[in-house]
């Protein structure tokens, strides 16, 4: 019998609690894309089905400031934090 849980979606739990964000959203996926190695521009390229017409800028707008929250996560922490 195998698992009751996919490979993809244990994936998506480690990257939720790493960061402590929901399931099923779009900063997620973007934040485990990021994970993964992919960057910015591939991000916002697989992404683009997501992106409402004529929106564009509001959708790159929103991947780049993902990528700056994932940075900044990314940052080592000082002791006690």
């Amino acid at each position: 019998m195998g698992s009751m849980i996919s490979t993809e979606e244990k994936k998506d739990i480690e990257v939720a609690r790493k960061y402590k964000l929901r399931l099923l959203t779009v900063k997620l996926v973007v934040f485990r894309l990021f994970d993964e190695g992919y960057s910015l521009a591939e991000v916002t390229f697989i992404l683009r089905k997501f992106e409402a017409p004529g929106y564009h800028r509001t959708f790159s707008n929103t991947i780049r400031r993902y990528y700056s929250l994932w940075k900044k996560a990314q940052a080592p922490k000082a002791p006690g934090e």
